[in-house]
């Protein structure tokens, strides 16, 4: 527990000062949305990379794991501006 508290008093300290905290939310979309494209444009070498971590083929990691990230990351990107009401 005392592990967990120390993490999440870290985690509030660094969201509290950093930029990320202070970006306005079409900043952070577009933010995202380059994370996507870079992993999008490094697929296979992420792919190798989740392999050799997980275990898992390499492509299942290309097929499934790192599409999947992609995607999620874009989902929420996009999600952004629902959110907050406004257009990109």
């Amino acid at each position: 527990v005392n592990d967990v508290n120390v993490a999440v008093a870290a985690a509030k300290r660094v969201f509290e000062q950093g930029t990320w905290s202070k970006m306005q939310p079409n900043d952070r979309k577009h933010v995202l949305l380059k994370f996507a494209q870079l992993l999008e444009d490094n697929a296979h070498e992420l792919a190798v990379l989740e392999a050799l971590d997980s275990g898992k083929p390499v492509s299942e990691c290309q097929n499934v794991d790192v599409p999947e990230t992609i995607h999620t990351i874009r989902w929420h990107a996009e999600l952004i501006d629902k959110i907050y009401d406004a257009t990109a």
